[in-house]
């Protein structure tokens, strides 16, 4: 009986610790993110942002989500400025997002600056390579600091352009890919 309470306190000990944020090493002043229904995050409160466009539609879109203390997650799909609609999430899903900001691959890409994106030694090539693509939108925040990153598809990867850092594009399309695999819910 005792083990069978020692090993329940385990488990509960290590889940409460599993839903702690972290505290992220973010190195920009944040903006003002009211465009998107963005107002006042509390402290150590972290919001992900993820939005995409492309050419044939202009607008981006925003998948927004505030991860709290305690496991708490409020998350939102952005389509306009006037427009939102509640994302639910399951347990699963809360877990799924909670490793993510806590894992150490997500945690090592926000070391990562803008210009990291492209190879800035290299003589050829110094024109703008063509946008033909959808671009991704990745922003985190924290503690009134921010990191923002932009850039085209994961099919970059196979170009030979060389400007690109494919190393670090790799690691970008990774961690967008990490939370497109989480499938959500659309409330209305």
């Amino acid at each position: 009986m005792k083990k069978a309470v020692f090993l329940f306190y385990i488990t509960l000990m290590s889940f409460s610790y599993a839903q702690q944020l972290p505290v992220l090493n973010l190195r920009t002043e944040a903006g003002s993110y009211s465009h998107i229904g963005l107002r006042g995050l509390s402290k150590n409160d972290i919001c992900v942002i993820l939005g995409s466009n492309s050419p044939a539609r202009p607008v981006t879109d925003y998948t927004v989500y505030i991860f709290k203390d305690g496991g708490k997650i409020a998350a939102y799909l952005q389509k306009s400025a006037l427009s939102y609609e509640n994302i639910e999430l399951s347990e699963e899903n809360r877990q799924s997002l909670f490793k993510i900001i806590q894992s150490g691959k997500f945690k090592k890409f926000l070391k990562y600056d803008q210009e990291d994106f492209e190879n800035k030694d290299e003589k050829t090539g110094e024109g703008k390579f063509p946008i033909i693509d959808t671009n991704y939108n990745l922003t985190v925040i924290q503690n009134g600091k921010q990191n923002t990153y932009s850039y085209l598809s994961k099919d970059y990867l196979k170009s030979d352009h060389p400007r690109i850092n494919k190393t670090v594009l790799k690691k970008y399309a990774f961690i967008l890919d990490m939370f497109r695999n989480v499938k959500i819910d659309k409330e209305h």
